[in-house]
């Protein structure tokens, strides 16, 4: 899941719309930043009558490590950009929600968390991300039954989705096959939940296997916020809330589940 967040430039921004009475001081933007914005200004300018409206597009910065250094580039870029009279499309981090960067939200109009496809309920979203696929290879390569599967697998995030699919192609080329098989994708995903669950603390793994069996997630600590900002643990929204973990990691944690119970 990653956070949409949309800001109105000040060429949008009606008159009737009322500030807060108290602010928080803002940082002062950076020299080499402030000279970047007033030439962007005067670019804008230039551009107003023929384009009253515009918007840039930020994707992809949901990838940045360092919470940081979003809010870094929040403080100083997007402020810039605001002040050039552009408004801001960004696909930001999940840790921007959450804990102490999370005022950068602040600097937005609108904020969307966009949750992942519930792959096991939501029949049109499962045919979306069916239809991603498709789209990319043809059913010669990628069958259907396949993309349905490397759907399911995926837990209807679509970075996954393309992740599993690149390695079952991968796989495949490896094996000599002339298509993706299912048992192509039974072994990538054991790889990929492998992966997901190496070096997971006890406590973690005794959040996973409640997730699992009972569908509970209420996070406490930064531990539990990293199993969902890492994907392990998912969140679906379809009217109310419901928490899974990520596919991959289900037969993983069943396995573990039954040697403690034999021990």
């Amino acid at each position: 899941m990653s956070p949409m967040m949309m800001s109105r430039s000040a060429a949008t921004t009606t008159s009737f719309e009322e500030k807060p009475l108290l602010s928080s001081p803002e940082k002062p933007l950076d020299s080499s930043v402030e000279d970047k914005a007033k030439r962007l200004a005067q670019i804008r300018s230039g551009l107003r009558r023929r384009f009253p409206y515009l918007v840039l597009l930020f994707d992809s910065l949901d990838r940045l490590p360092d919470p940081a250094a979003f809010a870094t580039v929040v403080e100083q870029d997007v402020r810039a950009i605001q002040k050039a009279g552009i408004g801001l499309v960004l696909v930001g981090p999940l840790r921007s929600m959450f804990g102490p960067h999370r005022t950068v939200t602040d600097y937005f109009q609108h904020f969307y968390p966009q949750h992942a496809v519930d792959v096991q309920q939501d029949e049109q979203g499962r045919a979306f991300l069916v239809d991603i696929l498709q789209r990319r290879a043809p059913s010669e390569l990628l069958p259907e039954p396949v993309c349905r599967k490397l759907a399911e697998r995926s837990g209807g995030v679509l970075r996954d989705l393309i992740s599993l699919a690149r390695s079952a192609g991968e796989e495949a080329y490896m094996r000599g096959a002339d298509r993706v098989e299912e048992e192509h994708i039974d072994v990538i995903a054991d790889a990929f939940g492998r992966q997901l669950i190496f070096g997971l603390k006890p406590a973690e793994i005794e959040v996973l296997q409640r997730v699992r069996q009972t569908g509970t997630f209420v996070p406490t600590s930064d531990d539990d916020m990293v199993l969902l900002m890492t994907r392990r643990v998912l969140e679906y929204r379809n009217g109310s809330a419901r928490f899974v973990v990520q596919p991959t990691l289900e037969p993983l944690l069943e396995q573990m589940a039954n040697r403690q119970g034999a021990a």
